[in-house]
């Protein structure tokens, strides 16, 4: 590993939808960042988790041994890979490879957008469009953040409901 960064000895990684779009490099606009004719990183697996086995020079607060989780450019399909140590965290003892690796991008988004509403601790939430990894993490970090949140789906059946009621009383009433 070169300086700051780390060698890991992948335990779990996780596909998502951005390994799925850089791969076909749709929309258009994503190859302006991965790469214009085929991806810069040709390994994917963007959220990996798993041991340290080689600290690089000016590396600090990690040594060989250390399990860690991070979000990377790619690599996490292979079995090794070289990332930099500030982009990753350490993996509490009783939290296995397989769950680690699923948070970095289902979990950092779901994390980012229940922070950005700045709610009161009795607020609603509503999400709409939400599914996969993102669905699960929200719900979760609703639970632990103590923020209610109304489904999409739910909020979408009672104003079709209340439509269909004012469509009957105007036309029961003519």
């Amino acid at each position: 590993p070169g300086e700051g960064e780390v060698l890991i000895k992948i335990g779990a990684t996780s596909l998502n939808g951005a390994d799925i779009r850089i791969m076909r490099g749709s929309p258009s606009m994503v190859r302006l960042g991965t790469g214009i004719r085929s991806p810069r990183e040709p390994i994917r697996g963007k959220d990996v988790a798993g041991t340290i086995v080689a600290v690089g020079p000016r590396v600090f607060g990690r040594s060989v041994g250390d399990r860690v989780v991070g979000e990377l450019p790619g690599g996490g399909l292979a079995e090794y890979v070289v990332a930099y140590s500030s982009k990753l965290t350490s993996i509490p003892d009783d939290v296995d490879d397989k769950t680690a690796a699923s948070l970095p991008l289902a979990g950092g988004t779901a994390w980012q957008a229940l922070e950005s509403v700045n709610t009161d601790k009795d607020a609603s939430v509503l999400v709409i469009g939400a599914g996969g990894g993102y669905l699960l993490f929200r719900y979760v970090l609703t639970g632990m953040l103590n923020r209610q949140l109304e489904e999409a789906e739910k909020e979408a059946q009672v104003i079709k409901e209340k439509k269909l009621l004012e469509v009957k009383e105007k036309f029961l009433n003519k």
